[in-house]
């Protein structure tokens, strides 16, 4: 009876204690003081491992389910790298016993992000850690814990970019993107519901970004949605990393308005047409098979391409003595003036295209071309028929070709 009243006692004592220990931690986490040093703490701690100085204004917060954090600046040789005007995060403390670490909503407001390239080309967010931090960790060991975020949300994010480079925009606005996540060391996932900018210098806008990706040990599965001012794309489907089962993607785009990548395209492919654009692949057994198809109106070019080898060389960089080629083009009224923007390009091209190759280049390269034509015009003459059938091997060709139009037949051997 001693030694039990010794235990409950003294397992009473304990409960009390814990209990007292966390009212106190309460009690000073919501004091202006206590929050103040733990800003002071969290700053200092960071400050160690950046080439840069973190400030935070202002704490809000129980600790134990919520904070606030206000005025974030991160400062680089007197420079603004970042800015938050508020970060507040939701979580579920409790989880961590149980191996888990679970944030209810992350919200970032008015994050401004200034990327600056410097005269290396690398840029300034690249040398905000210090090198030594970033190689005290070389361990090989796993992430163990379940790592999940029900919801992520960016409100009016800005990123400002200064660069030589014409091709990047000065300014991209009005960021808001809503997206959950969970990450394992056998699994991760995301799901991008929505996110939408503005981006200025060259001017262009995203209206909705929508993206489901998984990825674990076996494959990784895609699914996204691109829809800007005037287009849309589609795209999905699975990679399998042994390349043995089968992997396929699908991309797709509604008519495309290219006036609104102007700023990117080549003035002589800046069409007045509004192509559709399908894209397909699998490969199985390490076979590729690809599928591209652009079509406009009544005419279109479909080309497909098979493989037995190209995973073993292109995606395995495995030594193949003879990787061989099949691909077969499919011409339907395909009239380059429309395709090129060039009215002086007089060619209408109708019929197929067939090549079987094998080699690893030019010197040991096997090629055997079957070109049939019909109801073709070659700046502007009409070819009624145009067949060739060439064999190329090693420097070596030979084959027959026949043109048959108003001026005649012509036979080559």
């Amino acid at each position: 009876l001693k030694i039990q009243s010794l235990f409950l006692g003294t397992l009473r004592w304990l409960v009390v204690s814990v209990l007292v220990l966390f009212v106190l931690i309460l009690v000073l986490t919501q004091t202006e003081f206590g929050k103040k040093q733990i800003v002071k703490y969290a700053q200092q701690i960071a400050n160690k491992s950046l080439n840069a100085e973190l400030q935070i204004a202002k704490l809000d917060g129980n600790i134990f389910s919520w904070l606030s954090l206000s005025n974030i600046v991160l400062l680089q040789n007197n420079d603004t790298i970042v800015h938050i005007d508020k970060l507040e995060l939701s979580y579920q403390l409790i989880d961590l016993f149980d191996n888990r670490i679970t944030f209810n909503q992350i919200t970032l407001n008015n994050p401004t992000i200034n990327l600056v390239q410097l005269a290396d080309s690398s840029w300034n967010v690249e040398h905000i850690v210090k090198p030594d931090t970033l190689a005290q960790d070389t361990s090989s060991s796993s992430f163990d814990m379940l790592l999940t975020v029900h919801e992520f949300i960016i409100s009016n994010g800005k990123v400002t970019i200064h660069s030589t480079d014409t091709v990047l925009p000065q300014l991209i606005n009005s960021i808001d993107t809503r997206l959950t996540a969970s990450y394992t060391t056998d699994q991760q996932k995301i799901n991008v519901s929505s996110f939408n900018c503005s981006i200025t210098k060259p001017d262009f806008t995203i209206k909705n970004f929508r993206a489901e990706l998984t990825n674990n040990a076996d494959q990784i599965l895609v699914d996204l949605m691109l829809k800007t001012a005037q287009n849309k794309a589609y795209i999905n489907g699975n990679y399998f990393y042994d390349n043995i089962h089968k992997s396929e993607i699908n991309a797709s785009t509604t008519a495309l308005e290219l006036s609104e990548f102007s700023r990117w395209i080549p003035q002589q492919f800046q069409l007045k047409i509004k192509p559709i654009v399908n894209l397909s692949a699998q490969i199985e057994n390490k076979k590729l098979r690809a599928s591209l198809k652009v079509e406009s109106s009544n005419q279109h070019a479909k080309l497909d391409f098979q493989s037995t080898q190209f995973v073993k060389k292109f995606i395995e960089n495995l030594t193949v003595n003879t990787p061989d080629y099949q691909l077969q083009l499919d011409l339907h009224k395909l009239d380059l003036r429309d395709w090129m923007n060039d009215r002086s390009m007089n060619y209408v091209l109708n019929g197929t295209i067939n090549a079987d190759a094998t080699g690893n280049n030019v010197d040991d390269l096997s090629l055997k071309l079957q070109t049939k034509l019909n109801n073709t015009f070659v700046t502007g003459v009409p070819i009624s028929r145009f067949e060739s059938n060439l064999n190329y091997n090693q420097g070596a060709l030979a084959g027959k070709i026949l043109l048959k139009g108003g001026f005649g037949t012509i036979y080559l051997k």
